[in-house]
């Protein structure tokens, strides 16, 4: 007992000897434990147990049609559905649903929300009970019955306060009215992982949601997917089995196509197309953070033994006095021990921290991204796995040099035992800072890009236009009525104070699914290839509300309706790919492979419409009226559109009651969303250059530091035949530098041998930037210099008496 209060005073003097290399040591542990908890929590809850409220998930399975691998998996009608719902390999039938946003009404506020339309036995499939109240019945999934519907947790509490009374009350979806049936529990929010699930609502009512009257009769739209839980004993034939059913129903039930066979696989919670490249990226990123920990865990036994050899003088007169081993190692290992449990709470909190921080990071889709990112008993046994074996990772090596110290080699030294140098930690230094100036130069690039990118002008008064997208959908409407509803929406945002031009169209330029089609000049043979172009449907006024300029013929009228001829606008560059030098306007283009054919009725400049920063590609147009959607973007031209995002919203509540607005921003704002993927990509790679680059400076340091330990003799002789404190300053800064400047060189050229990846991934960015290449080199050799200076001053501080006279 004595000997352990000794060693624990022994301990707390030593880390109050060395704040701040202790805080260094401390804080790198917390930054690599608390990443790789952060990503391991991704995996597990995307991967290893990707849906935790299902019980028994070893026997749900996705049930797909399948054609051929050009089609891939296909949805089934209502009828074929069920045909199939009653097969004798489920334990509680198959399951259908079908997802698509919603207007929720609450207290006269429309909301836009995720729903789940759903057979009556989807909850009991997976197992799930309600938190409150109940789930569907099948009374409640057949035509003409009540409207009832299950909350999530999630929006019960964020949008309903978590009233407990909220059973048995009414809301308003899609216009009608719905009862409060139930609950879901807590951390449910469907079966799919990422796109979580508001509310469920019986599919019996897909004809209100969708507008077609007829979806529970048609046998050939394919609208319905499905999954169920096998019975035990059907695991190996339910394929076979469902295959059969499907080719005995009568040919009417099926779709021209007859599939092959109907594909069974296990549920994951992750879409069939989506699966192999989400486990490829997360078992590649949980690879990563493995690796960056493993560097890190190498730097912090580099600074141990750097600090163990400081202490050689008191290590040896202790062996001398007869200490053994394992008395030796004891103080040690407590201090360590000390050291990396701080790391480890560090890492917790970190990891905590991130959990929150990490979904405002997500890009704002229209079905909200949610991934269940807590802390539970899986991860947090992974984090003190990592954090167990990381310590003695970094223990062992300056443990065993302690353990295996000799009275006599300690005591001829000084204390300071020389260690041959350690030439691989040499190689581990420069290949981190290798790594971190290739991330920073391509982080610096990317962003560079985008700071131009933002500021360029993309062709047209970016600038000065309001973008306000409005869904027909929501509201359950089609047809001539989604179309009555999207005029009066323009009409409503057209008249506002401040608006000088308004138009609508299909998509909103840099939306994220540009529409393409190819187009031929029907004057050539049909087998000749013709050009592929951007296209989109628009109002009368569009043109003229975003500032294309219509440089021949003329733009859209009220004239080109559905019953008129059909007419498009092209783009000058499309214009010159179809017809060189000829006149455009009245010539006869083919629009995809069928038969649909389009006069050229003018043309118009050339803009930027599909990202920042990209160069014009050839773009058509088509009236709004002759390729119509339900969903469309209404554009307001405004001198400050800024200030229009507070009125739209109230005006069409006023005008359309129940609809909500998916968004309405600025085009300039919302264009940035087109630079997602690069801009994510941008942020990634300067946080993992500054997190490679953080670690290169704690290796040098460390590296710096037990050269600096092993050589405070050859530093005290020097010093005593007439060195200077500013010689010994350079030598050592020099040392530490050349393998500073011999990584940022291999990582310049690293950075131009990467140049073709990152031109694929943004056609318009060039790495042979000076600015971005200069920009990571200042910061390479600063960080390198902050990380030699502390030894090196330490070193240039040596009092040659005491060295001498220690030896």
């Amino acid at each position: 007992m004595v000997n352990a209060g000794q060693d624990l005073k022994l301990v707390l003097r030593r880390l109050r000897q060395s704040p701040g290399q202790s805080l260094l040591i401390v804080a790198t542990l917390g930054v690599v434990l608390g990443a790789n908890t952060l990503v391991f929590s991704f995996v597990n809850g995307i991967l290893l147990d990707p849906l935790p409220q299902v019980a028994n998930k070893t026997r749900l399975v996705n049930v797909h049609r399948w054609r051929n691998d050009k089609d891939g998996v296909q949805g089934f009608s209502y009828p074929a559905f069920h045909g199939l719902s009653e097969a004798p390999v489920f334990e509680s039938g198959l399951v259908g649903f079908n997802g698509r946003g919603l207007s929720l009404e609450r207290n006269g506020t429309p909301e836009l929300v995720f729903g789940m339309l759903v057979s009556q036995n989807y909850f009991e499939a997976l197992g799930v009970r309600p938190r409150l109240g109940r789930t569907f019945v099948q009374e409640d999934d057949r035509t003409g019955a009540a409207g009832v519907v299950v909350l999530s947790d999630a929006i019960w509490r964020a949008r309903f306060g978590a009233e407990t009374n909220i059973v048995g009350s009414v809301v308003r979806l899609i216009g009608h009215a719905f009862t409060v049936i139930g609950i879901g529990p807590p951390r449910f929010s469907g079966h799919f992982v990422g796109f979580a699930a508001d509310l469920w609502i019986p599919i019996s009512w897909a004809p209100s949601v969708s507008g077609q009257s007829d979806l529970l009769e048609s046998r050939s739209t394919e609208w319905i997917e499905a999954f169920g839980r096998l019975k035990p004993q059907a695991k190996a034939g339910a394929g076979a089995t469902l295959t059969r059913l499907l080719a005995e129903m009568p040919s009417e039930e099926l779709s021209q196509k007859t599939p092959e066979r109907i594909l069974v696989e296990p549920l994951t919670g992750i879409d069939r197309d989506l699966r192999m490249p989400v486990t490829a990226f997360l078992a590649l990123l949980q690879g990563a953070t493995l690796l960056v920990a493993c560097i890190a865990l190498v730097n912090v036994s580099s600074l141990l033994l750097a600090r163990s050899i400081d202490r050689g003088r008191e290590t040896a007169v202790r062996l001398a006095l007869g200490a053994s081993p394992r008395h030796l190692l004891a103080p040690f290992a407590t201090e360590a021990l000390f050291l990396c449990a701080g790391g480890a709470f560090v890492g917790l909190a970190v990891s905590f921290a991130g959990a929150r921080l990490v979904p405002a990071w997500l890009p704002p889709f229209a079905i909200p991204l949610r991934f269940d990112l807590s802390l539970d008993t899986t991860t947090f046994a992974f984090s003190l796995l990592v954090a167990v074996l990381g310590t003695a990772m970094a223990t062992l090596g300056p443990g065993l040099a302690v353990a295996r110290s000799r009275p006599s080699l300690a005591l001829g030294e000084g204390g300071a035992q020389r260690t041959a140098r350690s030439k691989w930690r040499s190689v581990l230094v420069v290949s981190q800072v290798t790594f971190a100036t290739v991330v920073l130069a391509n982080g610096s690039a990317f962003a560079r890009y985008l700071a131009h990118a933002g500021a360029s002008s993309p062709g047209f008064d970016i600038d000065t236009v309001q973008m306000t997208r409005v869904d027909a959908s929501v509201l359950g409407l089609q047809g001539v009525a989604a179309s009555n509803l999207q005029r009066q929406a323009f009409e409503a945002v057209a008249a506002l104070p401040g608006v000088l031009k308004a138009g609508f169209a299909r998509t909103a330029p840099y939306s994220l699914g540009t529409l393409s089609v190819d187009v031929r000049d029907t004057s050539l043979r049909a087998d000749q290839t013709g050009v592929k172009a951007d296209w989109n449907a628009v109002s009368t006024g569009f043109f003229e509300t975003l500032g294309l300029g219509v440089t021949r013929g003329r733009s859209f009228s009220d004239f080109d309706t559905a019953a008129a001829p059909s007419v498009v606008v092209i783009s000058e560059q499309l214009a010159a790919r179809l017809f060189g030098n000829g006149e455009a306007v009245g010539r006869s283009i083919a629009l995809g492979a069928g038969k649909d054919v389009a006069t050229v009725v003018g043309v118009v400049t050339d803009a930027s419409l599909h990202r920042l920063g990209e160069a014009p590609r050839p773009s058509l147009y088509r009236p709004f009226e002759q390729a119509p959607s339900v969903r469309v973007s209404i554009f307001a031209r405004s001198p400050n559109p800024g200030s229009l995002s507070a009125v739209i919203r109230p005006a069409l509540a006023k005008a359309l009651p129940g609809l909500p607005v998916l968004e309405s921003l600025p085009l300039r704002e919302f264009a940035t969303f087109s630079q997602t993927g690069v801009r994510l990509g941008s942020a990634a790679g300067l946080a993992l250059g500054i997190l490679g680059l953080g670690l290169a400076a704690v290796g040098l340091f460390g590296l710096v530091a037990h050269t600096v330990a092993s050589r405070v003799r050859e530093i005290a002789i020097r010093m005593a035949m007439g060195a200077t404190s500013a010689q010994i300053l350079s030598l050592i800064l020099r040392e530490g530098g050349h393998l500073g400047l011999v990584g940022l060189g291999l990582g310049l050229l690293g950075a131009l041998a990467a140049s073709p990846l990152i031109g694929s991934v943004a056609p318009n960015l060039s790495m042979m930037d000076p600015l971005a290449f200069l920009e990571a080199a200042l910061v390479v050799v600063s960080v390198v210099t902050l990380a030699t200076l502390g030894p090196a001053w330490r070193a240039s501080r040596v009092a040659p008496a005491d060295a001498l006279r220690a030896s």
